[in-house]
């Protein structure tokens, strides 16, 4: 019974190719092939039809609904099946093309089949119109225009501007003014800013402590030298020129991050006048609305965030437009120090007294900041600045849910207002990394049972900490005992205090050589966990968008110090990388972080 019905749908289709079957006369002379289109197999249209076809090949179907392939009487005598006509003998003749079909002679002429197939007729198309697809068509669009987006996809206009081709990006990529690219991750390079990163040969080694003409111009603001800098952060300033502006970086959205500092200069400590020897703030590790209080909470209020105090932590913050912050970030590194005086006169630093601006005492007037520039000095709080970081991400920079009218109450490129709520339609996939270029260790926030640790803030941002279920962590965490669990992540279980150096006992971590470098006095010398199981009793075990969906943000380390750290660990808490390099080479920094910026949109998460 299979068998019998397969014959009968062969034979069907068969019998339905008949009508396309189509004969060449050799006495026309025109056998079709120089049409727009290829062969005479024509669409069926009235000569003044001006319908657009949508097929560019010169195909058709009998314009008798009738058809059957059967013999048909043509009412003189002259029976004839539907692919023949009757020549004027009463023979039938094969046609030579699709009755009623049309198809194009050239850009100015439609070629119409005639009534019964026997013969070609040409009509010319109006002024302004061209034919394409058998009908004379009015361009719509100038087929050398540049491409655009519509809808996620790729717009361009034919090559006769008479129709538009749209064309899917691949995944991971999204349209950008007309192009295919990666989906732009967000970056944020937090570069340190504590008084170490003054330090130059031998370690240790302030600017001022340079005597003599082989010395670089230790002059304030100055403080280092352009071309060929001295000190850590000199050098670190020297290598993001060239990463910034490198095509690595082009696609990046960026902004820049120090440890938190308030740049009122009148509150430097033991000193009558600002130097270049680096000195520690009052506040240094403060971030408040008003600069008093060291802001402890585990959740920082959103008007702060996007306040005036955003940029004690926030120099260059992420542009609310397309615009690129490329451009802004160098000004803070790029050694032009400039301050212009403000005609106050002064002897002592408390007389230039606006709170609201850096200002200083310089030799005996008041000078303020006109072009802005990365300093060094204080402590290394490398768990708040990743915890403020998370903040900023969750406040400013991942909106998804966020109640809008309009797309510009997102305040994101990446956003869109879809009914009443901010949208972006790459959300799932978009990366948010942190590159952190650190040459210490943590110097304020340094147990691992301490919400602040570095390590419990970089586990925090990428697997999360304490869960109900496996949905409360992430990047394949697993909720284990009321802790988002990461078998990697315990091994080594235990390490020597503020060191990556693996330990089973306090006396491995005080025995000489000390492993935390200098002393047994720099760090507390106990064999201590890493935090991996670390649950937060408030509850702010992860960073969560309005939506309450928790919001991924992957650590990278590039570490310029010279001493065993933890840094490799807190980039593997991080789910990033880690990278040691030489503090030394500005091509070594240069070749830490360049890997770091390719970063790719899962393309299996964000397809076509």
């Amino acid at each position: 019974m299979k068998r019998v019905v397969s014959f009968r749908v062969l034979g069907i289709l068969l019998l339905g190719l008949l009508p396309f079957a189509c004969g060449s006369n050799p006495d026309t002379g025109d056998s079709g092939n120089d049409d727009l289109g290829g062969p005479d197999i024509l669409f069926p249209s009235d000569p003044g039809s001006g319908d657009t076809q949508s097929d560019d090949a010169d195909s058709g179907a009998p314009t008798d609904p009738g058809d059957s392939g059967l013999p048909t009487d043509t009412g003189n005598g002259c029976i004839c099946p539907p692919t023949k006509h009757c020549t004027e003998n009463g023979d039938c003749e094969d046609d030579i093309c699709l009755k009623g079909g049309a198809t194009c002679k050239s850009l100015d002429e439609r070629k119409v089949c005639n009534e019964d197939g026997s013969a070609f007729e040409l009509f010319p198309c109006p002024e302004d119109t061209l034919c394409f697809l058998g009908e004379c068509t009015e361009p719509i669009c100038d087929p050398d225009s540049p491409a655009v987006c519509e809808d996620g996809q790729r717009k361009e206009c034919n090559s006769l501007g008479v129709g538009y081709n749209y064309f899917d990006c691949p995944g991971g990529t999204s349209c950008t003014d007309g192009v295919c690219v990666p989906i732009q991750p967000n970056v944020i390079f937090i570069v340190d800013s504590s008084g170490s990163m003054n330090w130059i040969n031998p370690e240790g080694s302030y600017p001022d402590d340079c005597t003599g003409e082989a010395c670089p111009p230790w002059n304030w603001p100055d403080c280092d030298d352009p071309e060929d800098p001295g000190t850590r952060l000199g050098k670190v300033k020297k290598a993001l020129q060239e990463v910034i502006t490198s095509p690595d970086a082009a696609n990046l959205r960026l902004a820049l991050q120090r440890f938190p500092q308030l740049f009122y200069l009148p509150s430097l400590l033991g000193s009558s006048g600002p130097t270049c020897a680096g000195a520690p703030l009052w506040g240094l590790d403060k971030f408040s609305g008003d600069n008093t209080v060291v802001h402890l909470e585990h959740v920082i209020d959103g008007t702060v965030m996007a306040g005036s105090s955003l940029s004690q932590i926030m120099p260059v913050s992420f542009n609310a437009d397309e615009e690129p912050t490329h451009d802004e970030i160098m000004r803070w590194i790029d050694f032009d120090h400039t301050y212009t005086l403000t005609g106050e006169t002064c002897g002592i630093l408390t007389q230039c007294t606006d709170y609201n601006v850096e200002m200083a005492c310089h030799e005996g007037e008041c000078v303020t900041m006109a072009e802005p520039e990365l300093r060094a000095m204080g402590n290394t709080p490398l768990g708040r600045s990743l915890f403020y970081a998370g903040e900023y991400m969750r406040h400013v920079v991942v909106l998804e849910g966020k109640a809008c009218s309009e797309e510009a109450d997102c305040g994101s490129p990446h956003y869109d207002c879809v009914d009443g709520v901010c949208t972006d339609p790459f959300r799932a996939c978009r990366p948010n990394v942190i590159i952190l270029l650190t040459d210490g260790v943590e110097s304020l926030d340094v147990w691992p049972d301490k919400f602040f640790y570095p390590l419990v803030q970089a586990k925090r941002l990428y697997y999360g900490l304490g869960c109900s279920s496996d949905a409360d962590c992430m990047n394949g965490a697993t909720c284990e005992q009321g802790v988002c669990s990461v078998p990697e992540l315990n091994d080594p279980v235990k390490v020597c205090h503020l060191t990556d150096v693996p330990c089973t006992s306090h006396g491995e971590c005080t025995a000489f050589p000390y492993p935390c470098g200098g002393s047994v006095s720099t760090c507390s010398g106990k064999c201590e966990g890493t935090g991996a199981d670390f649950s937060d009793e408030v509850g702010e075990n992860v960073l969560r968008d309005a939506e309450g969906t928790p919001i991924s943000v992957t650590v990278n380390v590039v570490d310029v110090s010279s001493i065993v750290n933890s840094n490799s660990i807190l980039a593997k808490h991080g789910g990033g990388q880690y990278l040691h390099v030489d503090v030394n080479d500005v091509s070594s920094i240069i070749e830490g972080i360049t890997p770091l910026l390719d970063i790719k949109a899962d393309p299996e998460i964000c397809g076509p």
